[in-house]
């Protein structure tokens, strides 16, 4: 989402009239920070930045142009594999962090609407975006290693013939 909205709030009543049981992981694609309260408590974006909500209550403030990428996983996709995930909302993942580098690429891959038409294929884009959204909130031990046998593999593999599709042609800018 990319917008003018500065402001966004979140009460207890609008989360209680909220039908959708989903957890929301939001990413600062601005190059400026966004931040507020989460959960009563402060809560800094910085651009790339990113943080797991579970439909607590919120305000997040940002400028005047602000853009993001707002990306809703209903729970029960992400509580089976990863039992401790609701623990982890609204903790920041840096912008750094290498499973949500690869999220942040994976998802612009579907940016502009090209979904699979494959169920099978659907499924295992919907994997391995879900295993890297469980491994950008920290998953630990077993979690993470199956995480990352599955969907940060594929991930990586993308980001490969992603740069190898766009700097085939010029060997000097090949990286």
């Amino acid at each position: 989402m990319i917008g003018t909205i500065n402001r966004v709030k979140r009460s207890r009543q609008s989360i209680l009239a909220d039908t959708h049981d989903c957890y929301s992981l939001v990413i600062n694609t601005s190059a400026t920070a966004i931040g507020g309260t989460y959960r009563q408590n402060d809560i800094e974006l910085k651009p790339g930045e990113a943080f797991l909500d579970a439909g607590e209550p919120q305000t997040i403030l940002g400028q005047d142009h602000n853009s993001w990428i707002h990306l809703g996983i209903p729970k029960k996709l992400l509580d089976a594999p990863f039992a401790k995930i609701n623990d982890k909302q609204g903790l920041v993942a840096r912008h750094d962090a290498e499973a949500l580098r690869l999220l942040r690429n994976y998802l612009m891959l579907f940016d502009a609407g090209d979904l699979p038409a494959s169920p099978t294929l659907t499924a295992h884009v919907a994997a391995t975006i879900i295993d890297l959204v469980g491994l950008v909130t920290g998953a630990k031990g077993d979690e993470a290693e199956l995480a990352g046998l599955t969907g940060l593999r594929a991930a990586r593999l993308e980001a490969v013939l992603a740069n190898i599709r766009t700097d085939f042609s010029d060997p000097e800018t090949f990286r």
